[in-house]
């Protein structure tokens, strides 16, 4: 990580232990997460946290309200209050009001299962403390029926408190998202479950998605993973749907996919790295410092691999592949290099012979998309000022030489 960087929030993680990869670049830090202990009243079959709760024991109030004091002072923005489940803390509504308090601090997001939300009295104290509106929810729901949501949550009942949670949010005109994280027990129901969510919560325009990281209970319940060649279809209609029903949806920076299987959704992962990269410090607890490194190369080198052929997709550069202990259950399963003539997404031809042909290129790619630039002819010494263009520009495109599949 950058000298400038740590310096910036020298002061916010003063005395803690720093877990990180070398990042690949200098982080504004707007967005801190705040792991306010792991303990959790679920017990899910995919939690990265389980086995884990030594690196985050129950933060100390005061130590909660110092870190969020400091990292405003330096210029953050944003807080995300995790866990664990943040509110089994009774003190969580103290918490809001002193973020709120905060003159830097736009927004105060609680990362959560929603669970103790529908108890009126302690929903109550947690919205009566959010005075000036900046509380956001994002709350974690996994099926759309309680058989289902049970069985990967550990917890009988927990569906039922969870929905009610989620009325109760958005009676109360807060902000709410939601984070699904796709398994073999929901996998066949996605845009079932995103239909359900348009139907049942029309007030929510946003929708994350995250396919399991392999660490704690993810290790020791490798029978949830779902093999790609299975997910795909699901995973695009469910993509298509919140798509057209305008959701601005996300793939989760620690639950990402391989490009080659959200064909025409590409920029849904690369979006997210780049804000985890360019905008999140990292995530904070009573002892520790965790940085968020997942676009780093020291970090994809540990985590994942690809395949030999994957050197041939012409979204190589983007790409990360995947996770080894995904490789480990089902080889490639799923993944297949993509060609100029497969690529989904936004596809020009074009001829660079010139500068007007730069600017021209230009003008035809679909900003927010991963586009393809197919070039029928160049000359070598426009490419480095096309490519610095996209750059300047921040416009995510791969350039392809020549036309062959």
């Amino acid at each position: 990580m950058k000298k400038n960087t740590l310096q910036k929030i020298e002061k916010v993680i003063a005395g803690k232990k720093k877990t990180f990869f070398e990042r690949s670049g200098d982080a504004v830090p707007e967005v801190l997460y705040i792991n306010l202990g792991a303990q959790c009243n679920e017990n899910c079959n995919f939690c990265l946290i389980k086995g884990n709760e030594h690196n985050f024991p129950l933060m100390d109030l005061k130590e909660v309200k110092r870190v969020i004091k400091d990292f405003s002072e330096v210029g953050g923005e944003e807080i995300m209050l995790t866990g664990g489940e943040p509110t089994l803390r009774d003190d969580l509504p103290e918490i809001i009001d002193y973020a709120e308090k905060q003159k830097g601090l736009r927004t105060i997001s609680v990362l959560t299962n929603a669970v103790r939300m529908a108890d009126k009295h302690y929903a109550g104290e947690v919205f009566k403390a959010d005075t000036k509106h900046k509380l956001v929810f994002s709350v974690s729901l996994h099926a759309d029926n309680a058989v289902i949501s049970d069985r990967i949550t550990g917890l009988s009942g927990a569906y039922s408190k969870t929905f009610k949670g989620m009325q109760a949010i958005v009676k109360s005109k807060r902000r709410m998202s939601v984070y699904h994280v796709i398994t073999n027990d929901n996998f066949r129901y996605l845009p079932r479950f995103c239909s359900f969510i348009s139907a049942n919560f029309p007030a929510v325009h946003s929708v994350t998605l995250a396919y399991p990281f392999p660490q704690g209970n993810a290790v020791l319940n490798k029978w949830i993973y779902v093999p790609f060649s299975l997910l795909k279809p699901f995973l695009t209609k469910a993509l298509i749907f919140l798509n057209q029903n305008h959701y601005e949806t996300s793939i989760a920076a620690c639950g990402q996919f391989p490009l080659c299987i959200i064909p025409g959704f590409e920029e849904k992962v690369l979006q997210s790295l780049s804000f985890g990269e360019e905008k999140v410090a990292g995530a904070v607890g009573q002892d520790v410092f965790h940085e968020f490194e997942w676009s780093s190369k020291e970090a994809v080198d540990f985590y994942k691999n690809k395949h030999r052929d994957c050197l041939r997709c012409i979204l190589s550069g983007y790409c990360q592949g995947f996770w080894r202990e995904y490789i480990e259950l089902f080889g490639f399963d799923g993944l297949k290099p993509v060609t100029a003539r497969s690529f989904k997404g936004n596809k020009i031809r074009a001829s660079l012979r010139n500068a007007g042909d730069v600017e021209a290129i230009i003008s035809r790619l679909a900003d927010g998309k991963l586009n393809a630039i197919i070039l029928t002819d160049y000359i070598e010494r426009y490419l480095q000022p096309l490519a610095h263009s996209l750059r300047e520009k921040k416009i995510m495109a791969v350039i392809v030489k020549n036309d062959n599949p």
